[in-house]
């Protein structure tokens, strides 16, 4: 417990991606699909816009590691 505290300097509080605007997603999204089109040496899609429909209307009860891993199965797929 005390070791608890020591390392407990800064709480962040963020809220849950489902919590959070459209704008949030697509901005997170956006890096995702940098990042593992970078990793995977790979270019982007032109589908992006239809494809960001579809990732506003899930609930995402998987947070942001679900978005991370959806994105980077849809980049490689």
């Amino acid at each position: 417990e005390d070791l608890y505290y020591r390392i407990k300097v800064v709480e962040l509080v963020l809220p849950a991606l489902r919590e959070r605007g459209p704008e949030d997603l697509e901005r997170i999204a956006r890096h995702f699909i940098a990042t593992s089109t970078r990793k995977h040496h790979l270019v982007e899609s032109p589908t992006w816009p239809a494809a960001l429909e579809r990732l506003k209307a899930w609930q995402w009860p998987g947070n942001v590691r679900e978005l991370e891993n959806c994105i980077e199965s849809a980049v490689v797929l």
